[in-house]
């Protein structure tokens, strides 16, 4: 449908910046991401949600639809990413999901950043490899990268020895981030500036507690809570727009309820409903297990895991 038809339902402002841009079509319009379309010019957040609303509203069918085709669709819409390892990838039913934000919690030493580097080579495979035939982008904001757990991973994965040719290390991206202002510039400015550039399937932000537990007081947390909100609507603009998987890594803390001590991630609820799918890793002397504890497509459950040289390898499921 062409935009002149639609004139009665947006303002001539609005009308001539979209005609400017050369964005005429419902198509092109919706393909646009809402980043791209605040960087036109006057354009205001609300403005942008008018504009959506109205072509959605024109371009959504008009007749009834069965179930399976709705399915469908929806399965069209995300993709899965392999974890490289056929035990992980049955238990989260194909892999991290694409869109959305995936939290990996759990205590130092549990696992969670050998998991994220191994998702790191796993995104650069192909499609037919259950990759995603892209990059991926390291946000660092408590250690520095750890770039030789990388190279060991690089020797020893079954991944990296069965596909030679990419060069795994050439399509990561890594970011080192000191305070919540730079990370607010890095997810709001740089990192849809290089997404742009390049095709990057994998965003990983560890840890997402690094600085928001460091940088605000007990007084403010509400404000934390607003820059909670800002910060996870920024990846899920990232995340939606380039059908990219996003992992944030949080730690976690321990909270006394009568005789019993319960392990929890960090940063309470300001930040758990901001969250799409919530995985957490234990550690109890050498047993280790990966909890799924809410997600929209997977069942609370559990499994075993190990790490290895070879990088994180999972076991059977258990309720």
């Amino acid at each position: 449908m062409e935009l002149n038809s639609q004139f009665d339902e947006l303002s001539p402002k609005i009308m001539e910046i979209l005609l400017r841009a050369g964005l005429v079509t419902d198509k092109a319009i919706l393909e646009t991401p809402e980043c791209d379309l605040l960087n036109l010019g006057s354009i205001t957040l609300a403005d942008v949600k008018q504009i959506y609303n109205v072509v959605a509203k024109r371009s959504k069918p008009t007749d009834f639809i069965s179930g399976d085709q709705l399915v469908n669709s929806c399965n069209r819409r995300w993709s899965r990413l392999s974890t490289g390892c056929s035990q992980l990838d049955s238990f989260l039913q194909g892999g991290v999901l694409t869109r959305g934000i995936t939290e990996l919690s759990g205590q130092s030493g549990c696992g969670k950043t050998q998991l994220c580097l191994q998702l790191a080579l796993t995104v650069q495979l192909p499609t037919a490899s259950s990759g995603l035939d892209a990059g991926a982008v390291f946000i660092c904001t408590e250690d520095r990268f750890p770039s030789v757990r990388l190279n060991q991973l690089l020797k020893t994965s079954p991944v990296a020895q069965k596909f030679p040719n990419i060069k795994f290390g050439n399509n990561i991206f890594v970011e080192h981030i000191a305070d919540t202002a730079d990370l607010m510039r890095c997810v709001s400015v740089r990192l849809p500036q290089l997404m742009k550039q390049h095709r990057v399937g994998l965003v990983v932000v560890d840890s997402v507690a690094g600085v928001f537990r460091a940088d605000y007081t007990t007084a403010e947390s509400l404000q934390r809570a607003r820059d909670l909100r800002t910060f996870a609507s920024h990846l899920h603009v990232v995340a939606n727009t380039y059908n990219t998987a996003v992992i944030c890594v949080n730690q976690v803390s321990d909270i006394r309820k009568g005789e019993v001590t319960q392990t929890v991630p960090a940063l309470g609820l300001a930040w758990a409903n901001l969250v799409t799918c919530r995985l957490q890793m234990f550690r109890n002397n050498d047993l280790r297990h990966l909890q799924i504890v809410f997600s929209p497509h997977l069942p609370q459950q559990s499994c075993q895991y190990m790490i290895t040289t070879a990088g994180v390898i999972g076991h059977f499921a258990t309720m």
